[in-house]
């Protein structure tokens, strides 16, 4: 897999993974190149994203946070983690690397870990030792730092070359060096940098800090029996979560709601939105029907509702004009997206979130691999405009997938004059094609059955019945792929 970026009108590679890496992929070089290191080995590209792995980045930081306290993203491609008294949490601080590696290793990220008393030294040796889960205990930084190259330190790339100029490679090298000389002819920001490796100098990060989700609560003086109250406090509670919302311009994705029951377990009750929204009226509609059928058990003693997802609405200013109320929204779409939304939020409701889908296309010419379901709550990205499309006559039900059937044609490559399919017997008046598809010759990725070129027919029977027909050309045989309703 490369990741690769446009530069002087080429591709060029800005990231690949270890098996490119030990291939001969390097950064900075064309893609065709890379493609030729690679020759007979299937290549995934990807665009490269730099606003996007940031954005990444910030998420794992926050992620970590359940393994300390403080934590920091170090961009492009690294945390740094205050782990100041987490010890007894973990046993030893072998144990507290271990355990991070195997969690993050769970996620699908392959991670060098080091632990030490400094953010420098264990910043070099997690990048630059022979060694992929470190610790170094306290006192051993010149010995750990010693061997790594100069690079280790974090310094900028001029005061690298103008170390390596000199013949200056490793760090132990400039701990041999007068301090004095050092900070005369490279500056003091390498001092600094060593420094902080070896604990002379203090240095702090900046850590990501959890951000509380809105929430609303309302505590009862005593537990509540009747249901009309319940419910009544469940809608003002929901109103002054809107109104949390409204401050933040921002509008809940996924709404969590908690009834502390008396002597029984507390009750808990999930609404998930396909768009952030902070219509009260709307939200009302998908928690009536929850919570009227909720069991209060000995009473309610606590309502909390918390808006445990949320997402950035587009900023509406309200202006009041004949003594009305109204939106200076200019965006005549925005009431139609919003009704849609609000109609898909109440299928997902009532039908369930996985099995209430939503399709899109995808760059292919194969009619089973052109579209892409996933459900109606997943967050998708921009999927670009109707040009991915084949600009072809597609049926409007195709099949999972193709189905055989039994065909009689006047010539051996024309179109079918009779067919049998599913036990049912067709007489063909009508046919349209061929239309000739090819097979993927490209990848190796794919199911058999898209290596082999299809002659496809739009074929019409006695009834009035449109079906999508093709007939395989290396094997002759034919099959039914789908149907005009």
């Amino acid at each position: 897999m490369v990741l690769v970026k446009i530069a002087a009108a080429r591709q060029i590679v800005a990231r690949c993974c270890e098996r490119s890496a030990a291939a001969g992929v390097r950064e900075g070089m064309t893609l065709t190149h890379a493609r030729a290191v690679l020759v007979g080995t299937p290549l995934r590209v990807h665009p490269y994203d730099p606003l996007g792995d940031e954005a990444a980045l910030k998420a794992l930081a926050r992620w970590a946070l359940r393994c300390a306290p403080l934590v920091a993203p170090d961009p492009p491609d690294g945390l740094l983690m205050d782990v100041s008294g987490c010890r007894p949490l973990y046993g030893n601080e072998q144990r507290l690397v271990n355990t991070f590696a195997d969690r993050i290793g769970r996620l699908g990220f392959r991670a060098r870990v080091a632990c030490a008393s400094t953010f420098g030294c264990a910043w070099a040796v997690a990048r630059f030792s022979d060694q992929e889960r470190s610790v170094i205990a306290h006192g051993q930084e010149h010995q750990a730092l010693t061997p790594l190259p100069i690079e280790a330190l974090r310094i900028d790339e001029d005061t690298a070359a103008a170390l390596l100029e000199v013949g200056i490679e490793r760090i132990g090298h400039l701990f041999a060096l007068p301090r004095r000389e050092l900070v005369a002819r490279f500056g003091s920001h390498l001092l600094l940098r060593m420094d902080q490796a070896t604990g002379e100098t203090i240095e702090v990060i900046q850590p990501q800090h959890p951000v509380e989700p809105p929430s609303v609560q309302r505590v009862f003086d005593g537990p509540v029996t009747q249901l009309e109250a319940v419910m009544r406090t469940v809608r003002k509670l929901t109103e002054d979560l809107a109104g949390k919302l409204q401050r933040l311009e921002s509008g809940v994705r996924r709404l969590d709601i908690v009834f502390d029951r008396l002597n029984v377990a507390a009750l808990r009750v999930l609404i998930t939105l396909s768009r952030p929204s902070r219509d009260v009226k709307h939200l009302w509609s998908l928690l009536k029907p929850k919570v009227e059928t909720i069991h209060m058990g000995f009473g309610i003693e606590r309502i909390a509702l918390t808006a445990t997802v949320v997402g950035r609405l587009r900023h509406e200013q309200i202006e009041q004009a004949d003594g009305q109320w109204r939106s200076s929204e200019s965006d005549d779409d925005a009431p139609a997206d919003r009704a849609f939304g609000e109609l898909i939020d109440t299928l997902a409701q009532r039908l369930g979130p996985h099995r209430t889908v939503c399709v899109h296309p995808v760059e292919s010419h194969l009619p089973e691999r052109s579209f892409r379901q996933h459900s109606v709550m997943q967050t998708q990205r921009a999927q670009g405009d109707a040009k991915q499309i084949t600009a072809s006559d597609r049926p409007s039900i195709l099949l999972e997938r193709p189905e055989p059937i039994d065909v009689m044609a006047i010539t051996p490559e024309g179109p079918p004059s009779w067919l049998r399919w599913r036990g049912e017997e067709h007489r063909i008046v009508t046919a349209i094609g061929p239309e000739r598809i090819g097979n993927v010759w490209w990848s190796t990725d794919v199911s058999p059955t898209c290596h082999s070129q299809r002659d496809y027919f739009k074929v019409q029977d006695g009834a009035g019945r449109w079906l999508w027909v093709y007939r395989e050309r290396e094997a002759g045989r034919w099959f039914a792929h789908g149907e005009w309703a």
